[in-house]
């Protein structure tokens, strides 16, 4: 070949990796994995990098399409029995499916299972058209929802996680979103967690998309992902016992990659952490300041369970205080006075309120002078 062919030649494949993001280079791809470790019951997280990065999250998207499928049931919009017929659209969705057919009728039950098991496109639209109308209106409602949970670096543009500009979300968000859907909805995880099962009165056997489940111990299944432009992703939930951990891994290089990180998160989570429960509800914990009150003090009580997760060679960093607001007398018994929160090192681990065990009234007038006055002599002799 001569000099100039294959100059050009290489000026050709360069211009193309440089367009996908490519650098020959360096061996770099697309993808920049991002992932992160929490604790289901109180949402702390254990471990995480990247978590707040916005990127396509494949269909991970299923998890709140579970989601509000799940609250639209709850309220009425629909019964998991029944019967949906398919749509046009729905049955011309590409992808992961059914192969579901214009006019088939089919159960929502089965619907569900097929998006909870074997991640079906289809499946997607056919439950939004059902439980909203249109699949618009029913991704008007999983951005909503996004919204209520406080996500920041969350948009859907679809019900399933196909490609389109626009779609995003990220490994916390999605890991915030599972939590809320296993807690409210437990039920999924029978779906999420079976390896295959059948639909369509046994004539169609699905298989999970989730090749950890029987592989890793205690682990309940959830959602898997992939595009070209997200990369491997994964939404895992386990539980071991009274402990439950949900990981989630977003844009891995390959399949392998994916199960692996998860694999290391989810046994990372349960062997490194001891739980502590420094507080019960109903626990007086201390005392925080009444400003002009007929005491000066009133003990703090705890709202509720204090529990949180400490890395194992940390425990000699875990330190409590209560972090008060300013109150001011008189107070009812019941007022909330402050946070009793749980540090390890200078990191907030959890807290739960405190609030006031009595009415505290205000101080005479005459009382809070006598005070004045004796701050003042006290002030006097300390300086």
């Amino acid at each position: 070949m001569r000099k100039g062919a294959l100059t050009a030649l290489l000026t050709a494949i360069m211009v193309v990796t440089t367009s996908l993001g490519i650098s020959l280079a360096q061996g770099d791809t697309p993808f920049d994995p991002t992932y992160i470790l929490i604790d289901t019951v109180s949402g702390q997280v254990l471990a995480e990098d990247g978590a707040h990065v916005r990127r396509a999250p494949a269909s991970v998207t299923k998890v709140m399409t579970m989601l509000v499928a799940m609250e639209a049931i709850e309220q009425g919009k629909g019964s998991l029995d029944d019967i949906v017929r398919v749509s046009k659209k729905a049955a011309g969705i590409g992808g992961s499916q059914i192969y579901l057919a214009e006019g088939e009728r089919i159960s929502l039950e089965d619907l569900m299972k097929a998006i909870a098991i074997a991640s079906a496109n289809d499946a997607c639209v056919a439950v939004a058209e059902h439980l909203a109308g249109t699949e618009e209106v029913f991704v008007t409602l999983m951005n909503k929802e996004a919204e209520r949970l406080g996500l920041k670096d969350t948009r859907f543009t679809n019900t399933n996680g196909l490609p389109e500009d626009g779609h995003y979300s990220s490994a916390y968000d999605l890991a915030i979103m599972t939590r809320e859907l296993v807690l409210r909805y437990p039920s999924v995880l029978d779906w999420t967690s079976k390896r295959y099962t059948t639909i369509r009165d046994g004539k169609t056997t699905i298989y999970n998309t989730n090749k950890l489940l029987g592989q890793l111990d205690g682990l309940t299944g959830m959602k898997t992902g992939h595009t070209q432009n997200a990369g491997y992703c994964l939404s895992a939930t386990a539980s071991r016992g009274d402990e439950h951990r949900i990981a989630v891994v977003m844009g891995y290089q390959s399949d392998d990659s994916r199960w692996q990180k998860a694999r290391e998160l989810v046994e990372y989570g349960f062997k490194a952490f001891d739980r502590l429960n420094p507080a019960s509800e109903g626990d007086v914990v201390g005392k925080v300041e009444v400003k002009d009150g007929v005491s000066l003090t009133v003990d703090a009580v705890a709202a509720g369970d204090l529990t949180f997760l400490v890395e194992v060679t940390k425990r000699d960093q875990v330190s409590t205080r209560i972090i008060q607001e300013e109150v001011q007398a008189p107070i009812e018994k019941g007022t909330v006075v402050g946070r009793f929160v749980a540090f390890v090192g200078e990191n907030e681990a959890n807290s739960v309120p405190v609030y006031a065990a009595e009415d505290v009234p205000k101080a005479a007038v005459h009382v809070r002078i006598w005070r004045s006055v004796v701050n003042f002599v006290k002030g006097l002799f300390s300086s």
